[in-house]
C-alpha cells in the first residue's frame, strides 16, 4: 500500500470563479464520500501524480471572503501538477501544506493566478530527522534520531522504545523558511505544461 501525503489546501480567487470551484469540490467530496476512493474533477481527463483521496471541504469555507479550504490525503507526494491545473482552470491561487514524514516530504507550494507565479519551500531530510525523537515506553524523550548511530537504533529498537515526529517543530522551521521561485514544479498554459 502507498504511504499517504496528507494536504492542507486553501483557494482564493474571485467570488464568482470560487463559487464554480466549490461546486466542482463539493462534487468530489459526495463522490469520495460515497465511493470510498480516489476521485478528480469529472471534466479532468488525465491524472498528473494522485487523485484526492479522503477529501474534506473544511467547515470554514467562505465565498463571501473568497476562500475554500479543503484537507486530502494523495499517494506518496502532494499532487502540485493537479492543484495547479484546478486553479488554472477556475482562475484562483491556492496556498498548499502538506506533510509525508515517511519519505521525509514536508512543505509548502503557493500559485499566484494573477502572475501566474509559483514558489514552494521545504525541509531537507536533514531538518526533518531531527525533529524525530527516540521515546521509551513511558513516554520519557531518550534522543534525536538525527543523533542516533545504528548500533542505538538497533540497541532502542530492542528495547521497545518508538520514534516519533514533532510536527510542531517541523512546522516552525518550514515557517522561518523563504519561499523559493526557482524550485517551483509545474503550472499550465493551454494545455501545455511548463516547468520552473
Amino acid at each position: 500500500m502507498a504511504n499517504m501525503c496528507s494536504n492542507y489546501v486553501t483557494f482564493s480567487g474571485e467570488k464568482k470563479n470560487m463559487i464554480s470551484l466549490l461546486l466542482v469540490i463539493e462534487n468530489m467530496v459526495s463522490r469520495s464520500e460515497k465511493q470510498a476512493i480516489g476521485v478528480i474533477p469529472l471534466f479532468q481527463e488525465k491524472v498528473w501524480e494522485s487523485y484526492y483521496f479522503s477529501l474534506v471541504l473544511q467547515s470554514d469555507a467562505q465565498i463571501e471572503d473568497s476562500f475554500i479550504t479543503i484537507s486530502y490525503e494523495s499517494k506518496w507526494c502532494p499532487n502540485i501538477k493537479d492543484l495547479s491545473w484546478l486553479a488554472q482552470k477556475f482562475d484562483v491561487s491556492f496556498l498548499s501544506d502538506y506533510d509525508e514524514c515517511g519519505n521525509n516530504i514536508k512543505g509548502a507550494y503557493k500559485y499566484d493566478h494573477k502572475t501566474k507565479e509559483a514558489f514552494v519551500k521545504s525541509l531537507t531530510d536533514e531538518e526533518i530527522d531531527q525533529c524525530n525523537f527516540w521515546f521509551t515506553e513511558e513516554g520519557q524523550r531518550v534522543k534525536s534520531s538525527h543523533d542516533t548511530t545504528d548500533e542505538e537504533e538497533e540497541k532502542f529498537n530492542e528495547l521497545n522504545y518508538y520514534l516519533e515526529e514533532n510536527f510542531e517543530m517541523m512546522d516552525d522551521l518550514l515557517s522561518e523558511k523563504s519561499y523559493n521561485p526557482e524550485k517551483a514544479m509545474i503550472f499550465f498554459t493551454d494545455k501545455i505544461i511548463l516547468t520552473l
